[in-house]
């Protein structure tokens, strides 16, 4: 118990997008800068990309994934993979959607630390909002 804070302490710490101080700026990956939009408007059959960094002391959350009725998760790709030899460091993915049927969805999602609550009202979530026509 007593190891119990400084470890979550540690895990917070992780969790932000740092990169590994052993690797100089000059040495650090080039990454260009991808943006989520706050609202999308799709086709029926088209399909989305949600981009997040991360590293592996994080995990994905996304806790309305049940409640989507017009998107449908496909899979995921790393957009920006890590640097070679820097174990925890950042890379880029996208979570790829594809539109099944008009309406709106709202994708919900947040990075958090590994056994943190995942639920639909927690802090930090990003909402996206998909239009369907």
């Amino acid at each position: 118990m007593k190891y119990s804070i400084p470890f979550i302490v540690f895990l917070i710490v992780a969790c932000n997008n740092y990169i590994d101080k052993k690797y100089k700026k000059k040495d650090a990956p080039i990454i260009k800068l991808i943006k989520n939009k706050s609202t999308y408007l799709l086709n029926v059959g088209d399909t989305i990309e949600i981009y997040h960094s991360t590293n592996s002391s994080c995990e994905y959350c996304q806790p309305n994934a049940y409640k989507l009725q017009h998107l449908e998760f496909i899979g995921s790709k790393i957009i920006v993979p890590e640097k070679k030899g820097c174990e925890g460091c950042n890379w880029t993915s996208a979570l790829m959607f594809v539109a099944k049927s008009s309406g709106v969805d709202t994708i919900k999602d947040a990075l958090i630390i590994p056994l943190s609550p995942c639920n639909d009202t927690m802090k930090g979530l990003s909402k996206y909002i998909v239009r369907i026509i």
